[in-house]
């Protein structure tokens, strides 16, 4: 059975819902998908322009020198790591951003291919969690007995949280709770991980980065980090748990499997080349 791979790529294109826009060296948009034209307010109308247009306007002469350093070492990498990325849309309206850039060449010439995910949802999640668990720590002492009702509602709930888990960490990084649908996928329940450190689990490869990460979230600072671990790939959304005090001595881990969206990508990739 023959198949059409300028086919199989079209349909991948045009299906993702991932935004793909592809940028030549002079930074020009040659080609957008539907959903990168959805998510910046265009129409047909993206093709030809400058991609310093799709960021705000303070920060596009910034770009385009980063632009330019990119292009003499092309790589693939995540854009603006440990940085809140944004963009703007063709009304000038701005939206928090995730890009991961992949360079390759099309019938002989250079472009860099942008994944772009819009993750207004997500930063709202990770609000909603950072003021949710301010306010469960201020209930502590007056409500203790409702507290304990709430924590078995919140393990109900953890435990179904689908391909990933939460978890809440001490300063030493051991686990204080965990639950979550991955945990069973992998053949371990929360008990055998209680009290146990979490780096025990990563790869060595990749164990110290995000060890030194998930630390910076006790001084207060949110961190979203991806790992690979044993053929997954996974996101971190870390958020810090302050007390009545303002102090932090744990913080809460939502961890999501996105090997589904990786493996999209490298099709993508893999049919672009």
């Amino acid at each position: 059975m023959r198949i059409d791979n300028k086919q199989i790529f079209e349909t991948i294109f045009d299906s993702a819902s991932e935004g793909i826009v592809i940028v030549n060296q002079e930074g020009t948009v040659v080609k957008a998908n539907p959903a990168a034209l959805r998510m910046f307010g265009y129409q047909d109308d993206l093709e030809g322009v400058s991609v310093d247009k799709l960021l705000p306007d303070k920060m596009r002469k910034m770009h385009a020198e980063h632009r330019k350093d990119y292009n003499k070492d092309p790589r693939v990498r995540a854009m603006g790591q440990d940085l809140d990325l944004f963009a703007a849309r063709k009304d000038g309206s701005v939206f928090p951003v995730e890009v991961s850039l992949t360079p390759c060449k099309v019938d002989g010439i250079q472009v860099t291919i942008a994944f772009v995910i819009d993750i207004t949802e997500r930063k709202k999640r990770e609000q909603v969690v950072l003021e949710y668990s301010q306010q469960l720590e201020a209930r502590v002492e007056e409500r203790t007995e409702e507290l304990k009702e709430s924590q078995k509602l919140y393990s109900a709930i953890a435990r179904n949280f689908p391909d990933g888990m939460i978890s809440v960490f001490d300063k030493d990084l051991r686990y204080v709770f965990v639950e979550g649908k991955e945990l069973y996928s992998l053949g371990i329940t929360s008990d055998m991980l209680m009290g146990t450190r979490y780096m025990d689990r990563l790869p060595p490869e990749v164990a110290k980065q995000t060890e030194n990460e998930l630390l910076e979230v006790f001084h207060g600072k949110a961190r979203n980090i991806e790992i690979k671990f044993k053929h997954n790939y996974y996101i971190l959304d870390a958020v810090p748990i302050p007390d009545e005090k303002g102090s932090i001595s744990q913080i809460l881990v939502i961890e999501k499997n996105i090997t589904n969206r990786k493996m999209d990508e490298e099709k993508v990739r893999r049919a672009l080349d």
